[in-house]
């Protein structure tokens, strides 16, 4: 795992998996056992990327690009 790149988790409950984003700091990533994800929505981004966001796409491991 690397921080800051998308997987698939199935939260407990949850009928599916759902793409997340590991924001841990790099160093617990590489020495835990557990990390922090945030859940995404993969709504696909209808404007250009403002100064703190970022496009993530199918290079990211998401259907298309999505802010």
């Amino acid at each position: 795992m690397k921080p800051f790149e998308v997987y698939n988790w199935q939260p407990p409950g949850w009928p599916e998996p759902h793409p997340c984003v590991i924001v841990s700091h790099p160093s617990r990533v590489a020495n835990k056992a557990e990390v922090n994800v945030v859940a995404c929505f993969s709504q696909r981004a209808a404007r250009p990327a403002q100064a703190h966001e970022v496009i993530l796409d199918q290079a990211d491991g998401l259907d298309w690009p999505t802010l």
